[in-house]
């Protein structure tokens, strides 16, 4: 991911990048070709210590996200943190302490929230297309875990959990941008393949706004080869159905269907690498950087999430509903 922020920056006319800062001196020979005057270091503490930065892209494995966020901050520099904020918690209770007391900007990368068919759906239930909600039913899976894994984001210690925290936090993340903050949630996690940590699981969420979603996530689902969000809200006066790529609204009175796909909603963009998504989170990071404006998703709402997830963790241990 750093590599595609990096590459989504450097075209950007008021961008520097500066310095970068990596364990593996592989990487970092191979970077010194085409960044010529970047300065390159192995220890993140150094490069902040010696080098003049605005903001610091954190895109490390999630275990290290706090300590390099917190090295960041204490040095009065704006950050950029990768989903999820922590991999515990605690760590994620101590990051925002941090932003809080100096002030920085800061975003997390809770992408979804720049996709445009996302965008669509927040904006045309912003407006009350639906009428009162009903119902709401969220799910996100992919075909990533068919088989048992290694690596350190199937060793629980180390990740915080599986899927839950690793990738469906994204679908928490566009639930609690649109509808507000959770008041209970409970959840069952179970395993498929892994060992240690959960590979699919399914839940509730109470919203204060009074409405009521259900959320399942999977990433050892062979139905689909790639990532695939879905978010449906049943409302007095129709249905909002909301994916990676389309906005369906369904009008319940007269059974017409309004229907767009990914290029009735695609904007053009300074450069697009990976999905769009990724581009208009670069320029919003910028903008917000220039600006001294947290944006939407920023380490405040990002703790809010981590709250759901660890408290949909302490739920499904618990075999109960737990208040947030």
């Amino acid at each position: 991911m750093g590599m595609l922020h990096g590459a989504l920056l450097k075209p950007m006319e008021e961008v520097e990048i500066t310095a970068i800062a990596d364990t593996s001196r592989i990487i970092l020979h191979a970077f010194k070709k085409f960044l010529p005057n970047t300065r390159f270091y192995t220890s993140h503490k150094r490069m902040f210590e010696e080098c003049d930065l605005n903001v610091a892209v954190i895109a490390t494995p999630s275990f290290s996200h706090v300590p390099v966020a917190l090295d960041a901050i204490g040095t009065n520099v704006d950050v950029f943190i990768e989903k999820p904020l922590s991999n515990t918690f605690e760590g994620a209770q101590a990051l925002l302490a941090a932003a809080r007391e100096k002030n920085v900007v800061s975003m997390v990368g809770f992408c979804l929230r720049e996709a445009p068919s996302f965008q669509k759906g927040k904006s045309l239930l912003s407006a009350g297309a639906v009428g009162k909600i009903e119902n709401v039913r969220a799910e996100m899976y992919i075909a990533d875990v068919l088989a048992p894994q290694k690596g350190w984001r199937y060793k629980k210690q180390i990740s915080g959990g599986g899927v839950l925290i690793d990738f469906g936090i994204h679908i928490l993340d566009l639930l609690l941008w649109y509808f507000g903050p959770a008041a209970s949630v409970s959840a069952t996690a179970r395993s498929v393949h892994s060992e240690e940590v959960e590979d699919e699981v399914e839940g509730e969420i109470e919203f204060r706004s009074g409405v009521t979603a259900h959320v399942a996530t999977s990433w050892s689902n062979p139905a689909y080869r790639k990532s695939y969000s879905r978010i449906e809200i049943t409302g007095e006066g129709g249905v909002l159905t909301v994916t990676d790529q389309t906005v369906q609204i369904t009008n319940r009175r007269t059974g017409t269907e309004e229907r767009l796909a990914f290029p009735d909603l695609y904007a053009g963009y300074h450069i697009d690498i990976g999905g769009s998504l990724y581009s208009t989170q670069m320029v919003k990071l910028i903008a917000a950087v220039r600006t001294r404006t947290n944006p939407e998703s920023d380490v405040e709402s990002a703790y809010q999430v981590q709250n759901i997830v660890d408290t949909m963790y302490r739920s499904s241990n618990q075999a109960k509903r737990i208040a947030l």
